[in-house]
């Protein structure tokens, strides 16, 4: 019991952004809410492959789109419908904000390893 007290308020201090705003994680979904109120949804890409294959938002909510690259090459982020088109250099982060999403489901995917990195948004 001690360890998981433990490990949870040292998950809860590292909870924050580079401007020290608080997140709040929803542990229901791939999202984090940000001090500004916008849902910000995260992937990483690693050589050829995203962290995540599968992200889910609220519809009506502003969503920012983030893409952090650890890998070595050149990546994107591309969502089909919703105008989201960012490359990322290695070591780099892009993000797009606000961005807005009816209900459904949106393929994502990297548009120079389209095979290797997609995956699906579901706004609900």
């Amino acid at each position: 019991m001690a360890a998981v007290v433990a490990l949870s308020a040292g998950l809860m201090g590292a909870c924050g952004d580079d401007d020290d705003n608080p997140i709040v994680v929803d542990p229901n979904t791939t999202a984090v809410t940000d001090a500004s109120g916008a849902t910000r949804l995260q992937l990483i890409a690693a050589d050829f492959e995203f962290d995540k294959e599968t992200l889910t938002a609220t519809a009506g909510q502003t969503l920012k789109l983030e893409i952090q690259n650890n890998g070595a090459v050149t990546h994107n982020l591309t969502v089909e419908n919703l105008n989201v088109d960012m490359d990322v250099q290695s070591g780099a982060t892009e993000e797009q904000t606000p961005v807005t999403a009816s209900p459904g489901t949106y393929n994502y995917f990297c548009e120079f390893h389209p095979d290797k990195m997609k995956g699906v948004l579901t706004v609900s």
